[in-house]
């Protein structure tokens, strides 16, 4: 019975997760708005932006000018165009699962 309780949250999470991010299309894995922020490993300080999920906005970094990803706009504009108003959010989920364990007396 509690396997089934389970089961209904979860399905419950899963469709108002969907109805949030339904709003959309479904993006790929490969969207560089999934991506983390990444300043590089070069020297250079150049002002860019990245998709930060978490917040669900474009935040400023300062890029080192090689070796970032795809999550890297030179302007603000550029990025909320590319991943804030495309209804990207990252959702984390907790899982809780219970062991029902009989002893023998």
């Amino acid at each position: 019975m509690l396997q089934y309780f389970v089961y209904f949250i979860l399905h419950f999470v899963v469709l108002q997760i969907h109805d949030i991010e339904g709003r959309s299309e479904p993006r790929p894995v490969s969207d560089p708005c999934y991506l983390p922020k990444k300043t590089g490993f070069c020297r250079a300080a150049f002002r860019r932006y990245f998709y930060n999920g978490n917040t669900g906005n474009c935040e400023s970094f300062i890029y080192g000018g090689c070796r970032g990803n795809g999550n890297n706009f030179k302007t603000i504009r550029e990025c909320k165009r590319t991943c804030v108003n495309k209804g990207i959010y990252i959702v984390s989920i907790i899982c809780i699962s219970y062991k029902v364990v009989y002893m023998k007396h």
